[in-house]
């Protein structure tokens, strides 16, 4: 009876750890599979549209590892890493161009792209990049 009881509670284990990863990898996959536009940016005393008027910094992750966006002023190319759950790492931008852009918004975006720890795409389909359990970024899906 033990070993019956035993064998259940690994399998119960084995089915909720599957539906975690799964969640997890249904996460990742809505991650990869979109172009996102920013829409929301934390820690800024200027209004989203006064750091952002003419053109919204713009991500799109790869599943290579590769991050890829414009900065609202300038392309650019970096790396990420992801492990499990939901967390990432973003390195600062590897390749981009050095054009001259008014105002901080371009220096806000890059400077928390790199503080960010975590991430989710909610069930309404926007992703939201946190530091810790903190909302950094929140982007829609890129028109």
């Amino acid at each position: 009876m033990r070993k019956i009881s035993f064998i259940l509670g690994l399998i119960l284990l084995l089915v909720v750890a599957g539906c975690k990863c799964t969640k997890n990898a249904a996460a990742y996959d809505k991650l990869t599979a979109n172009g996102w536009e920013l829409e929301y940016i934390t820690g800024v005393r200027i209004a989203f549209e006064g750091l952002y008027p003419d053109t919204k910094p713009q991500l799109s992750f790869t599943k290579t590892g590769e991050a890829n966006g414009n900065s609202s002023c300038n392309p650019f190319s970096t790396r990420y890493t992801t492990k499990e759950p939901n967390s990432i790492a973003i390195e600062a931008p590897k390749a981009m161009t050095m054009r001259f852009c008014e105002g901080e918004g371009e220096r806000r975006f890059l400077d928390m792209m790199q503080k960010i720890t975590k991430y989710d795409v909610t069930p309404d389909g926007k992703l939201v990049l946190l530091m810790d359990d903190i909302v950094a970024m929140r982007f829609k899906k890129k028109p």
